[in-house]
């Protein structure tokens, strides 16, 4: 690859691609990011200062995806909608700069599960040096600690939408109430956490290790999602998992 764009979300993956494509490429490789109303503001944020101290040029691409009705009508194929719209932004951006070749942070355990948002990357022709690479998510952190990235503990965060079920129409309202409501888990001690969104309850899933914690500062919690906007805050016992509004899509569809 001579000239590559990096579709760069400041998350543990893109972070160690952009690093390596900067020390091949230098000069030859761009960030690019997207912003929507799917992702915490921070996150764009986060996106702008790792590029700035790897000394990689980087742009925001802005992007509307509530304005695609097929997405916020929040069907069972969204993450591919909105995996394929992001990734034409990004590629749209890339080839007005002069970059043909986009690759994004996609690793080999990604790629072993039944993600929708992988078909999008095969429909745009966007490259996985990671998936290339064999490389697993332990081995993105193992090389992100010894190249000194500042993401090699980062947790994952998905987009807001996984938090909203199937087939509830996503609003920027239901999309606020649950990045206040994670902000405020996390400033409260609790990093590793999801607040899914069923209407006046708040399912909130934490680490079942922590669930003493989450007991001795019930009150602090209850308060934290009444003020985002519930009216009732559940705790999960099933605890902290991924996909876990995908079960009852699973469960009708054996």
């Amino acid at each position: 690859m001579k000239k590559v764009a990096v579709a760069f979300s400041s998350g543990v993956d893109s972070t160690l691609v952009l690093a390596v494509a900067k020390k091949l490429r230098g000069e030859k490789g761009i960030a690019l990011t997207v912003s929507t109303e799917f992702q915490p503001a921070h996150e764009v944020d986060a996106a702008k200062d790792i590029a700035g101290k790897l000394e990689v040029k980087h742009h925001t691409v802005h992007l509307k995806l509530l304005n695609n009705p097929q997405i916020s009508q929040n069907p069972e194929d969204r993450c591919y909608l909105c995996k394929k719209s992001l990734l034409a932004a990004i590629a749209r951006s890339a080839k007005e700069q002069g970059f043909d070749v986009v690759v994004d942070g996609t690793n080999a355990d990604d790629a072993r599960t039944t993600r929708p948002g992988l078909r999008a990357l095969h429909d745009l022709g966007v490259r996985s040096p990671l998936v290339d690479a064999c490389m697993t998510k332990e081995e993105v952190r193992a090389a992100s600690d010894l190249l000194g990235l500042p993401t090699k503990d980062k947790p994952s965060n998905p987009c807001l939408a996984t938090r909203i079920p199937f087939y509830s129409p996503l609003t920027l309202d239901k999309l606020r109430m649950v990045d206040e409501a994670e902000t405020r888990l996390r400033e409260l001690g609790f990093p590793e956490s999801r607040v899914r969104h069923h209407d006046d309850i708040a399912r909130i899933e934490i680490p079942v290790a922590m669930f003493g914690d989450a007991l001795e500062k019930r009150e602090q919690i209850v308060q934290l999602i009444k003020e985002a906007g519930f009216i009732y805050a559940a705790l999960d016992l099933h605890g902290y998992r991924t996909g876990s509004l995908e079960e009852s899509v699973r469960r009708e569809k054996p």
